[in-house]
């Protein structure tokens, strides 16, 4: 995955620079986030947790922040990986996966 860059104070700013509300919505990939009404998703900045993203996208929602924490999603979904990231503002993925991730990621 290149070389790591960790998270700064720099990098938190910027985050907060760029946010659109005033707080966020943690939406994760359990049954009950789909619970979430999709007029909320869609005005709150919204972080998503590994695939809970799909949900969002079919739902016309673009996540904030994406956060990658599970090292088996990267390893047997490595396109929705890249279309997710793609797909969010922002993207992170956590030292664990980094350095379980391949040179080609």
């Amino acid at each position: 995955m290149g070389s790591v860059n960790f998270i700064t104070h720099a990098d938190v700013l910027q985050l907060i620079a760029k946010r659109t509300a005033e707080d966020c919505i943690i939406f994760l990939s359990g049954p009950t986030s789909r619970k979430t009404p999709l007029s909320l998703l869609r005005v709150k900045d919204v972080i998503a947790v590994n695939g809970s993203v799909q949900y969002l996208l079919n739902n016309n929602v673009k996540p904030f922040l994406y956060l990658l924490t599970d090292v088996r999603f990267l390893h047997h979904r490595r396109e929705d990986f890249y279309k997710f990231s793609s797909n969010s503002q922002f993207t992170i993925v956590n030292l664990d996966v980094y350095e379980q991730a391949s040179a080609d990621d």
